[in-house]
């Protein structure tokens, strides 16, 4: 996800959710990639699977 695209989107919709769909990823790999641009807070890691 190129960094301007991401912040356009994140410009416009301004939540992880939307974010993603838009982008066709997950939620997490969504906020990692606004984490990595400087748009949100470090990711809460995933709990493994029971």
């Amino acid at each position: 996800m190129p960094e301007p695209a991401v912040r356009t989107a994140w410009g416009e919709v301004g939540a992880i959710e939307a974010a993603a769909s838009l982008f066709d990823v997950s939620s997490e790999a969504m906020h990692w990639r606004l984490y990595n641009c400087g748009f949100a807070g470090e990711p809460r890691p995933t709990p493994p699977a029971t």
